[in-house]
C-alpha cells in the first residue's frame, strides 16, 4: 500500500463480528479472516497437525511419546509455569544465579535478615522460585544437610560448608513461602548480592547425591509434569 501513517490509522478497523469471518479451507476445516481494511485481509488458522495427540492422563509418562515431540499444553501448569519440554529445558534454558535471577527481601522471622531466593528462568513479578521441597526424596534442604554435614554451632541451622560461605533456609514470607533462600546466620544479617550469587551457584554446583544433582538436572524434571497435559 502507498498509505501514509495517518491514512493507515484512519483506514484500519477493529476486529468485530462483521470484520472477522469464518472461511472453509480445502480440507474442510475452518479458519478465520480479519478484514482489517478495504482490500486487506489477515488469516488466522491452527497449524496443529491432525495427528497430534493430547496426553492428559496424569500418568508419569505423559511428557513423552515414542516417535513424537511433546510440549506442555497451555496454559502452562508446572512447577515454574514455563512452556519448555524436558529436552528444551536441558538445552541451556536454566539460567545461573545472577542479578537477573535472584530476588532479595528482609525475612522478619530470621532476625530481620536479608535473604535471597533464586528464579531459574529469570525474575519478574510472575516468576516462580526454586523451592525447598519438591516432594518425595527431593526436599532440597534435607539433601543439602546430607551433602554439607553439621560442623559447628552459631549458625541458624548449624550447617556450614556450602561454597560461597552463606547458609540456607526455607522462606515463610507471604507469596515467597517455600522458596529455598540463602542468608548469613553466623554474624551480620546483611549480605551482598555477590555473596548470594556465589552461594547459590555453590548450591547448584554441589556434588550429586543418591538422587542426582541440584542444578538443571533437578530443575528440568519439573518439565515432566503439566496440569493441562502434553501435546505430542
Amino acid at each position: 500500500t502507498d498509505w501514509s501513517f495517518d491514512e493507515c490509522i484512519s483506514a484500519v478497523t477493529s476486529p468485530d463480528a462483521e470484520s472477522v469471518v469464518s472461511v472453509q479451507k480445502t480440507d474442510g476445516s475452518t479458519y478465520f479472516d480479519f478484514k482489517f481494511a478495504s482490500g486487506g485481509v489477515v488469516s488466522f488458522y491452527d497449524l496443529r497437525f491432525e495427528t497430534s495427540v493430547l496426553q492428559k492422563s496424569n500418568a508419569a509418562t505423559d511428557w513423552k511419546r515414542d516417535g513424537f515431540s511433546c510440549h506442555p499444553e497451555p496454559p502452562y501448569d508446572n512447577t515454574f509455569n514455563v512452556g519448555y519440554n524436558y529436552s528444551e529445558c536441558l538445552g541451556n534454558k536454566v539460567l545461573p544465579a545472577s542479578e537477573d535471577t535472584l530476588f532479595a527481601w528482609v525475612e522478619d522471622r530470621l532476625a530481620e535478615s536479608t535473604v535471597y531466593a533464586y528464579f531459574p528462568f529469570g525474575y519478574d513479578s510472575s516468576a516462580v522460585c526454586y523451592p525447598s521441597a519438591w516432594g518425595g526424596t527431593n526436599n532440597v534442604e534435607t539433601r543439602l544437610k546430607n551433602i554439607y554435614p553439621y560442623s559447628g554451632s552459631g549458625n541458624i541451622n548449624g550447617y556450614y560448608g556450602i561454597p560461597g560461605g552463606l547458609n540456607y533456609d526455607t522462606s515463610e514470607q507471604g507469596s515467597l513461602f517455600g522458596c529455598l533462600i540463602v542468608l548469613d546466620g553466623r554474624s551480620s544479617p546483611q549480605i551482598t548480592l555477590a555473596d548470594a550469587i556465589a552461594t547459590w551457584n555453590g548450591i547448584l554446583s554441589s556434588n550429586a547425591d543418591q538422587y542426582g544433582r541440584l542444578d538443571e538436572e533437578l530443575i528440568c524434571t519439573a518439565m515432566k509434569t503439566n496440569g493441562n497435559g502434553f501435546r505430542c
